[in-house]
C-alpha cells in the first residue's frame, strides 16, 4: 500500500494507512523526548519510526499491508526482531541500569545484520531468499523465548536482592509490578507481530499497529517517569559481584 492508496483507497484502506503513519509519527516523537535523557534508547525509537515509514512508503512489509507474494518481508522482520531487543533491554535495565551495556546490545545486533547481509546478498535468488526469511522468522521465535527466560531470571534476582537491602514496605514499594506488566504486554505484541505475517487483513493490521503504538508510548512514558528512581535504587541494591555475574549480562 503506497501513499496513493491513502488518498484514493477504499475506508479500510485509508484507516489502515492513517494508524500507520500516526504511529511512526509517534514513535519518532517518543524517541525524540527519550533522546534527552536516554540517547542509545530515543535513537533506536526513532529509527523503528522510520523504518516503518519506509515501508509505508515502499508498500512493503508486515507493517504495510503485504502481498502474498511477499511472504516474511525482510523489513518486518528486522523491525520485530529489533523491537524485541529494545524493549527487553530497556524494561532489564529498569531492573538495573548495569544489566544492560552497549556492547551486549552491539552482541545481539549481530544475527539481525546477518540475515539482513545474506538477504542482500542473495537477493537474486528467490529460493534463496525465502529460506533466509523463514530461518530469520525461526530466529524471531528463539529471541522472544530466550529473552523471556533472561527478563525472569533477572526479575528473580533483582527481587532476592531487595529482600538482602529492604524491610517488607521496601519491597512492597520497589517491586516494579509495572516492569513485570510491561514486559509480558511486549511478549503479547510479539506473538502478535508473528500473527500479522500470516493474517495479513487490513482489519487486523489496522488493530495490531494501534495496539503497539499505545504499547510503545506506554514504555516511553514509565521509563521517563522512573529512570532517576530506577538509577538511586540500582546503586544500592546492585552489589559489584552482581553486576559482574555472567548471567547477568547475556540478552541471548
Amino acid at each position: 500500500m503506497e501513499l496513493t492508496d491513502f488518498l484514493t483507497g477504499s475506508g479500510e484502506q485509508t484507516t489502515y494507512w492513517a494508524t500507520a503513519l500516526t504511529s511512526s509519527i509517534l514513535c519518532i516523537v517518543s524517541g525524540a523526548l527519550l533522546i534527552f535523557l536516554h540517547p542509545r534508547r530515543g535513537i533506536a525509537y526513532c529509527v523503528i519510526g522510520a523504518l516503518t515509514l519506509l515501508q509505508l512508503a515502499t508498500g512493503s512489509g508486515a507493517n504495510a499491508a503485504p502481498k502474498q507474494s511477499d511472504f516474511l518481508p525482510i523489513s518486518g522482520l528486522v523491525i520485530s526482531t529489533s523491537q524485541a531487543l529494545l524493549f527487553t533491554a530497556a524494561l532489564l535495565a529498569l531492573y538495573n541500569s548495569r544489566l544492560v551495556s552497549r556492547k551486549i546490545v552491539m552482541y545481539n545486533l549481530i544475527p539481525i545484520a546477518w540475515f539482513v547481509g545474506m538477504y542482500v546478498l542473495f537477493i537474486r535468488f528467490p529460493e534463496m531468499t525465502l529460506a533466509i526469511k523463514k530461518l530469520f522468522f525461526c530466529f524471531y521465535i528463539v529471541q522472544l523465548i530466550g529473552y523471556s527466560v533472561v527478563f525472569f531470571v533477572e526479575r528473580d534476582k533483582y527481587l532476592e536482592h531487595l529482600d538482602q537491602y529492604f524491610d517488607d514496605w521496601g519491597c512492597r514499594a520497589h517491586r516494579r509490578n509495572g516492569v513485570t506488566a510491561l514486559f509480558l504486554c511486549s511478549l503479547g505484541v510479539g506473538l502478535a507481530a508473528m500473527a500479522s505475517y500470516y493474517f495479513t487483513e487490513l482489519w487486523y493490521l489496522t488493530a495490531f499497529i494501534a495496539a503497539y503504538t499505545v504499547y510503545y508510548i506506554a514504555v516511553a512514558v514509565y521509563f521517563l517517569r522512573y529512570r532517576r528512581h530506577s538509577e538511586e535504587i540500582a546503586t544500592v541494591t546492585t552489589p559489584e559481584e552482581w553486576g559482574n555475574e555472567d548471567s547477568t549480562i547475556h540478552l541471548s
